[in-house]
């Protein structure tokens, strides 16, 4: 009874041991954590780790999505890092992470803080300033700060007052800004000033020339295409329409079958030079017409073009690969719909249950009905065997040859030999598998067959110009699915015939041998 005490006693001693963790494994505490010194976009975060650690801010607007962050790759106690391009009318989530020496991770709760009260001393900055387009009577540019800002505009032709003004109210970081109803060909100079919510401004003069031309007054579309088939935008179910604006401008596309129902839209750009319409999910060979119409903000004009056409391709083998590669099972979303083997621009039709016989264990893709009809259909299987195969069942002399649906009786030895069988070629059928072929005539004289192939039955054989092997069987060249579908026939390379491509070009195609 000792014992068993004593037993129970150790068992239970480990049992507490081994609910602590391993010394040099605990986990990181983080303390102390403190946001300060919030001021001018900038705040500093500092924490306690009750080990030696490195830190991690990870920080956002939004607690599902802190897509900003800063580190430290030096290992303390004492955690000091600032965090930058905060803004002053927004509210932030934050975490610390921290990692050990041995590389376990630790992280805090989420931390909230909102910026409103950050003082803010500094005039914004610039980041980037372009000029968009200048017309003859209109210029275009564009203005990104560091931080958000209202816009106050003076210009005036240079050497004159800055009679005229532009302003707005609202405070971004990126500002489009126009200035119409100028001269042509003056150097105007502007004054603009920047405002952010704390006060702070900031004043940069430029000086820009309007143009000589005339040609902006007018909103002109050009270099169409594409516009005659020599110009490859197009695909069998998408087209690349681009075109030019001499002016920028919003663009949108009308398209449809019907020239009087351009039932289909699509906004193109908010403001370009050069203009690009995808336009997807188009039937293969198909006439679609469509129309532009554009507006310029720069000139306040407005085109409707005149209504121009495009033909989509055929699907070809090309386009199709890009979705479905040769091995793929497919089915139209129709429950009851044919399953499909392809097999480079082919498909092969699975007949009754024949798919789950063949073993083929694959993801079955949808695949549209368009799509589908642009696959040649080759022969199918019936049943478990291919054509050309000699089986038997185990207790009966009767030997057949497949033929497609049907099962073709052997009248003879000799029959047999002369169509290049032997006896290893036999299988031994079960007489379920056989009764997925039908019983037909008797094959009396090989020919039957073979009809009139120059190249003998059984026979192994490719091309000089290709890599297909094929087996000839039956009158046909049943090509081989893969590599893996000739070594688990029990063929060898070493059997394969290289034979002029002729010979083979006037054999029509057969089943392929999957398995």
């Amino acid at each position: 009874m000792k014992k068993i005490i004593a037993k129970i006693t150790i068992f239970s001693l480990l049992t507490v041991l081994l609910s602590f963790p391993l010394p040099g494994k605990a986990q990181t505490a983080i303390y102390n954590i403190e946001m300060k010194n919030l001021k001018n976009h900038q705040a500093t975060l500092t924490c306690n780790t009750d080990q030696d650690a490195r830190v991690s801010v990870y920080f956002g607007k939004n607690a599902n999505n802190l897509d900003m962050s800063v580190g430290s790759s030096l290992y303390d106690n004492y955690h000091s890092l600032t965090l930058t391009g905060l803004e002053s009318d927004s509210a932030y989530y934050y975490k610390v992470v921290a990692y050990n020496e041995n590389g376990e991770e630790s992280e805090s709760f989420m931390k909230y803080i909102d910026m409103e009260n950050m003082a803010d001393t500094e005039r914004p900055k610039i980041i980037d300033f372009s000029i968009l387009q200048t017309t003859n009577r209109a210029i275009n540019f564009k203005i990104k700060t560091d931080e958000k800002v209202k816009v106050s505009i003076k210009y005036g032709v240079k050497d004159e007052s800055l009679n005229k003004s532009w302003s707005t109210n609202s405070y971004k970081t990126t500002h489009d800004i126009i200035l119409k109803k100028l001269e042509p060909d003056h150097k105007y100079e502007i004054k603009i000033t920047l405002t952010d919510k704390k006060s702070n401004s900031l004043i940069t003069i430029k000086n820009i020339n309007t143009r000589l031309s005339n040609e902006y007054d007018k909103l002109v579309m050009r270099n169409l295409s594409p516009e005659s088939y020599e110009q490859a935008q197009l695909m069998p179910k998408t087209a690349i329409i681009t075109w030019e604006s001499n002016v920028l401008a919003e663009s949108k596309i009308f398209y449809g079958t019907n020239p009087e129902k351009l039932k289909s839209s699509k906004k193109i750009s908010s403001k370009a030079l050069e203009h690009k319409a995808v336009l997807e999910n188009l039937q293969p060979n198909t006439i679609y017409y469509f129309k532009i119409e554009m507006k310029s903000d720069l000139n306040s004009k407005t085109l409707k073009s005149s209504i121009y056409s495009f033909k989509t391709l055929p699907l070809n083998e090309d386009y199709l690969s890009l979705y479905f590669k040769s091995g793929d099972v497919v089915t139209t979303s129709s429950k009851k719909s044919e399953k499909y083997l392809i097999y480079e621009d082919k498909k092969i039709p699975f007949s009754g249950n024949s798919l789950n016989k063949l073993a083929y264990d694959k993801e079955i893709k949808t695949i549209s009905s368009t799509d589908l009809s642009a696959y040649k259909t080759t022969e199918g299987y019936f049943g478990k065997f291919y054509d050309g195969q000699v089986v038997k069942q185990a207790n009966k002399s009767v030997v057949y040859v497949i033929d497609g649906k049907y099962k073709r009786p052997i009248a003879n030895w000799l029959v047999f030999k002369y169509l290049n069988y032997q006896d290893k070629d036999v299988i031994i059928a079960s007489e379920k598998d056989l009764k997925d072929y039908k019983t037909t005539e008797l094959v009396t004289h090989s020919n039957q067959l073979t009809k009139n192939t120059p190249i003998a039955n059984q026979s192994l054989v490719k091309s000089p110009e290709g890599n297909t092997v094929y087996l000839i069987a039956n009158g046909k060249k049943l090509p081989f699915f893969s590599k893996e579908a000739f070594i688990a026939n029990g063929y060898k390379f070493s059997q394969v015939q290289t034979v002029p491509w002729y010979l083979i070009a006037d054999i029509p195609v057969g089943q392929v041998i999957i398995k």
